[in-house]
């Protein structure tokens, strides 16, 4: 998994490649628990080159989304690949955090 953070706003852009998985899970959950713990708590999570997103980085994610809303913030999501689409999907995750086709409405959104 590469991680790229850019700002737009008061929105923390990460864009997320490759696979999300066990150890690249738990880097990501590391990750987002500093940039809340920052004071970043506009996340919006590209995920178009994510090829393989797994219960882990589900449960990374769901995690994430709640110590953002926990500080008055919130996590979107934004572009799903396919399979990170399917794994959301899946697990019903779209229907507790915000999902957008377009990175732009997810910044938007805050």
């Amino acid at each position: 998994m590469t991680i790229e953070k850019d700002f737009q706003g008061n929105a923390l852009i990460i864009a997320l490649a490759g696979r999300i998985c066990e150890e690249s899970a738990e880097a990501l959950g590391a990750l987002l628990a500093r940039e809340i713990a920052a004071g970043n708590r506009h996340l919006a999570l590209d995920l178009s080159k994510v090829e393989q997103l797994c219960l882990s980085g589900l449960w990374e994610l769901m995690t994430a989304c709640k110590r953002a809303r926990r500080n008055g913030g919130d996590l979107r999501l934004a572009q799903p690949s396919d399979p990170a689409r399917a794994a959301l999907e899946a697990a019903r995750l779209n229907e507790i955090i915000s999902v957008y086709d377009k990175l732009a409405d997810a910044v938007a959104s805050f």
